[in-house]
Formats: structure tokens, C-alpha cells, sequence
């Protein structure tokens, strides 16, 4: 019996991850569809140049250094790197900096 209980469990996991392959494709759509119309926004309508603008405070504030390790921390060199899934997670911890 514990057998159908662990076949079904592998099999709900593969749908699992099939349904977070096409929410990560529809948010990608999303994102081209935004960044078409100019706007690049996602995540609580928090934009790029939102957290830029908070970036470019702390840099004069002498951080350059933590703001390196933010953006690296999410796999980009520059800020337009970042996927704008992370949006609101960069602009609360760029704040904290």
C-alpha cells in the first residue's frame, strides 16, 4: 500500500514542478509585455528606477561596496540584470543597507 502512496507523491511532484515552469513562463510574458509598454514594474508596483533611486542614496552614502553584494546576491553585475521577480525583495533590503 505504501507503494501507491509513494507513486502518487512522485507523480504530484512532477506536476508540482510543471505548473512552476508555466508560472515562470507567464510571469516572463508578463515582464516583456511591461517592459514593451515602458513601464517594468512587478512585485507591489515596485520599478527599476525605485530601486535605483535608493542604490544611488546609499552609494553617496559610501555603501558601493553592500550594493555590490545585494546585486550580486541575486546573480546580476548591474541592477538591470536583476529579474524583475526580485524587485520588491532588492528595494527593502537596498533600504536597509
Amino acid at each position: 500500500m505504501s507503494d501507491i502512496y509513494l507513486t502518487l507523491a512522485d507523480g504530484l511532484e512532477k506536476l508540482a514542478i510543471g505548473y512552476r515552469a508555466l508560472a515562470s513562463e507567464n510571469i516572463n510574458e508578463i515582464v516583456k509585455y511591461k517592459h514593451i509598454a515602458g513601464e517594468l514594474k512587478l512585485n507591489n508596483n515596485i520599478s527599476v528606477q525605485d530601486i535605483s533611486a535608493v542604490l544611488a542614496e546609499k552609494s553617496n552614502e559610501g555603501k558601493s561596496d553592500k550594493i555590490k553584494a545585494l546585486l550580486m546576491k541575486y546573480n546580476a553585475e548591474k541592477l538591470v540584470k536583476v529579474r524583475p521577480v526580485d524587485y520588491a525583495v532588492i528595494f527593502e533590503e537596498a533600504k536597509k543597507l
